[in-house]
């Protein structure tokens, strides 16, 4: 009975094997996400709190779900009419269902997108290498600094890899054999489109592999395949122009060309960001080495298409680590494809491996919780990891080296507003817009309120807090595009900071153009505001808190 029980398990293993390995990887990611999000300041970095809060508008229309015309036009606008495909907002917002706030939106939205990312992975390893190779190719991808990084930031990286994986799992020869098949595969391409606009530049060599098997093997002549090829691109187009219709595709021109170059992007961001960041150099040998081993062995596409990928995006303008994250798709499965050949040493070889990706998924993570000596050594030394290619809020957060004191302190200036809009009743001053300036109020309950900053993670703490306490807020603007006061006459700024209620000026960053000129405005006009407090943060923030005198008693 015994020796049938166990030889029963041992069975359910070996033939559900990958279903385990996948449980307890996403176990591991969900854990360990959840530790990291419960101490780490990147939840208020601008673009997430952004992201957000589109999201969360149309999970509350959801909420109130009716089947009339008004509410489908509203849903429409809210989901359709943004500058971002909406597939990563759409889904979001099922997930908010499961928790009101951005870690349970992450965890939950992320997990699903990661789960078919790496289920895809597995099915294209298994298809070319077999079972174990699929296995393999998942583990390297997961133990990516990338994509543990990835996997906790509130954007549509996930979503784009997952999207483009499963494209190319059902690229493969073999499977455009009748109408059913070629119609799902055309829709999915489109849910890849509906991810990021740079879906475009990531399918074109898997669109080229396609169409080079098809002359090829000179499938193009047989009247079926040809048919169902011609579905394929017609359901593409029909779920893609549900949000591109008047848009282009291409992020070179349109998307990107606005954008200002990062300081210090230069042509080689890329290259150098998968050295330190992105891979760590253990990673990067064995990469180097799985691109020799397929052109050797004449297995083009996967290398061509890395080569591709960061040629192209090392000439776009706006540049980010987390922007190739699918080009690390074809990389882990050219790197399983190279170890697994090793037949006698494949053992010693994934061994090693482990050895190093393990250690590192957790030191990496959690570097800000060991000791100096021990941070220093494992990742300036092992890891090939600097601590300051980690600290940009807009790169990725892989570690805790954020502020992690922003949402308490930002916290006491929103329930300050609370009480304040509680106690008092809107001014009866005008709020026309002045230019640029007249983008950058927060409405609370109705009231004018004028957060005078310098960094956009401080505007977006308030913007989601406000939100959290059930504030109207609206989306915070970005300084950058703020003329900081040139051009402007201290009448026009006088006119302008006296159409506000409530005013939030932090102390540190006066010696800033935009803040100074907007905090001498307020000291002029001393005589129409009121200066309530002075609120010490519990790091190293310190407000000025006032209030406009045209203010009434509730």
């Amino acid at each position: 009975m015994i020796r049938n029980g166990g030889a029963k398990a041992t069975g359910l293993l070996r033939r559900y094997r990958f279903l385990f390995f996948l449980s307890g990887l996403m176990a591991l990611y969900t854990v360990n996400n959840l530790i990291i999000l419960d101490n780490d300041g990147y939840l208020l970095c601008p673009d997430s709190v952004a992201d957000f809060c589109i999201t969360a508008d149309i999970h509350d229309h959801l909420k109130d779900m009716r089947p009339d015309a008004e509410w489908l036009r509203r849903f429409w606008e809210l989901a359709f009419k943004k500058q971002r495909p909406p597939l990563y907002y759409l889904t979001g917002s099922l997930a908010l269902f499961l928790g009101q706030d951005m870690k349970s939106l992450i965890i939950a939205n992320n997990l699903v997108y990661l789960a078919v990312l790496f289920c895809s992975v597995y099915a294209i390893g298994r298809k070319t290498g077999g079972e174990g190779a699929g296995i393999l190719a998942v583990f390297i991808l997961s133990m990516f600094p990338a994509t543990f990084a990835v996997s906790r930031l509130l954007a549509a990286e996930n979503a784009l890899a997952a999207m483009l994986a499963l494209a190319l799992y059902l690229s493969m020869p073999g499977h455009f054999e009748d109408p059913g098949f070629s119609l799902g595969f055309g829709a999915i391409v489109g849910l890849g489109f509906l991810t990021r606009r740079t879906y475009f530049v990531f399918f074109l060599p898997v669109a080229c592999y396609i169409v080079f098997n098809g002359i090829k093997n000179n499938r193009f002549r047989d009247r079926r395949y040809l048919v169902n090829s011609i579905l394929s691109l017609l359901a593409c187009l029909a779920v893609a122009s549900v949000w591109y219709r008047g848009r282009y595709i291409s992020p070179g021109a349109y998307y990107y060309s606005g954008f200002i170059t990062h300081s210090g992007n230069g042509p080689m961001f890329y290259f150098r960001h998968m050295l330190h960041p992105q891979l760590g150099a253990f990673f990067v040998f064995i990469l180097g080495a799985s691109v020799i081993y397929a052109m050797r062995k004449h297995r083009l596409f996967m290398p061509l298409t890395v080569i591709f990928l960061l040629a192209v995006f090392t000439i776009i303008k706006n540049r980010q680590e987390r922007f190739i994250f699918p080009v690390y798709v074809f990389a882990a499965l050219m790197m399983a494809d190279f170890v697994w050949s090793f037949s006698r040493k494949r053992v010693i070889l994934i061994s090693i491996l482990a050895a190093y990706a393990l250690p590192g998924y957790f030191i990496i993570s959690y570097n800000s919780l060991l000791p100096a000596d021990v941070r220093n050594f494992f990742r300036e030394h092992l890891y090939h990891v600097r601590p300051d290619d980690y600290a940009d809020i807009d790169d990725g957060v892989y570690t805790l080296d954020y502020d992690r004191n922003l949402e308490k302190d930002y916290m006491r200036v929103v329930l300050w507003i609370k009480d304040m809009a509680g106690r008092s009743s809107p001014g009866s001053g005008s709020f026309e817009s002045m230019n640029n300036y007249g983008k950058s109020g927060y409405g609370a309950g109705g009231h004018r309120v004028l957060h005078i900053s310098d960094t956009n993670p401080q505007q977006s703490a308030l913007v989601y807090l406000a939100r959290k306490e059930k504030l109207p807020a609206l989306i915070s603007w970005n300084t950058d595009d703020i003329e900081k006061g040139e051009g402007y006459t201290e009448k026009e700024l006088d006119e302008y900071v006296n159409r506000y209620d409530i005013i939030i000026l932090q102390e540190d960053i006066l010696d800033e153009e935009y803040p100074r000129l907007l905090s001498e405005a307020v000291a002029r006009n001393s005589a129409n505001f009121v200066l309530a407090d002075r609120l010490k943060t519990g790091s190293r923030y310190t407000f000025r808190l006032y209030y406009n005198k045209d203010l009434k008693p509730a």
